[in-house]
């Protein structure tokens, strides 16, 4: 099954030109440091919109609606930054025409909720890091009716509201008013895309997850790399005793091998084990061996007997019956008594 590619959209406040003045020269990769986690070249760094000098920009959009840009609240949001990207997944099997898509309708989709074009501070795509995204630096400007400044005193009247619109900062009509706005963001973000094939994320109510800026993502990377080292350099020595073990479990082997080859000859049966010399521990080994190839023996033995006397004993059957002996004829009396006769007249003779 594929795994979903998922839409993601981020925006954070700016409240100094400070901070602004950091996420430039971030985006534009001018910043001496917290640039580690880049890679490639600066052609991977892509500039669409706006010029690299953010701070003079947002002067200049300031003075362009008639606000001094020395004359704002310390504690207001003078500028939104966004960040737009996607799960790895999609960037991994993407096309080249997904990826321009991608890119084409999120920076189109920023400039419509960052309140137009004229808002785009600038915004840049990155392409040297390990998952692609595009920053965008904007201005909130909006133009509304206002409240009338300061409040009445003591039996005087209120003051008057201004007539007609005017500008002014207020990222509350971007991104605030209700605290499903945010969660709307995403929504919308993520049908823009939808064509890409990217779907919106699981909702905050059911992960539980938040987000981590930069830093605080490093820091946990950091400890969950020490961890899985330290669990590493475990399974490593515990993977070298278990050899060490293994070799002597072997040892142990070859030596009732040999023991059993040896007792096994001396009954004349071959035994296919390895060659190895003895141990004590083999000796009921041996002696169980040893009494089951003299069983045998015997056995085989005593089978040979038995087959060799009854082969004797079919032989036997089927000779032929003894021949009887010949009867001796009795004398013929005849001439017994021709023989007498002849003696008698002999002796009257005489």
């Amino acid at each position: 099954m594929t795994k979903p590619s998922y839409a993601i959209l981020r925006v954070a406040k700016i409240h100094s030109r400070r901070q602004l003045r950091a996420a430039a020269e971030h985006n534009d990769r001018t910043a001496d440091r917290g640039l580690e986690h880049t890679e490639g070249t600066p052609a991977d760094n892509i500039p669409i919109i706006g010029d690299p000098d953010v701070l003079a920009t947002w002067d200049a959009k300031m003075e362009a609606k008639g606000l001094d840009p020395a004359k704002q609240r310390k504690d207001g949001v003078m500028a939104l930054e966004w960040v737009a990207s996607a799960s790895p997944e999609f960037f991994r099997t993407a096309t080249l025409e997904q990826r321009t898509k991608w890119a084409a309708e999120s920076v189109a989709f920023i400039q419509e909720q960052a309140g137009g074009a004229d808002n785009v501070l600038a915004i840049y795509l990155h392409d040297d890091e390990e998952t692609p995204h595009i920053h965008a630096l904007t201005i909130p400007l909006v133009e509304k009716e206002r409240k009338a400044k300061g409040r009445p005193r003591k039996g005087r009247t209120a003051p008057q509201k201004a007539t007609g619109p005017s500008w002014g900062l207020s990222a509350a009509d971007l991104i605030g008013g209700s605290k499903d706005r945010l969660s709307a963001l995403q929504d919308g973000y993520a049908a823009a895309v939808a064509g890409t094939g990217l779907q919106r994320g699981i909702r905050r109510k059911e992960t539980g997850a938040r987000n981590l800026s930069p830093a605080q993502f490093r820091a946990r990377s950091a400890r969950v790399l020490d961890s899985m080292e330290g669990e590493a350099q475990g399974l490593s020595q515990d993977l070298a005793q278990s050899r060490a073990e293994a070799a002597q479990g072997l040892a142990w082997l070859r030596d009732v091998g040999t023991a059993v080859k040896r007792d096994a000859a001396a009954v004349g049966v071959a035994v296919g084990f390895p060659e190895y010399a003895g141990d004590p521990k083999a000796e009921p080994a041996r002696a169980a061996v040893k009494a089951l190839l003299d069983g045998r023996a015997e056995a085989a033995a005593r089978a040979r007997t038995e087959e060799a006397a009854r082969q004797l004993a079919a032989m036997a059957q089927s000779l032929p019956a003894p021949l009887k002996q010949p009867q001796r004829r009795a004398p013929d009396p005849e001439p017994v008594l021709s023989q007498q006769r002849r003696r008698k007249h002999d002796d009257d003779q005489r």
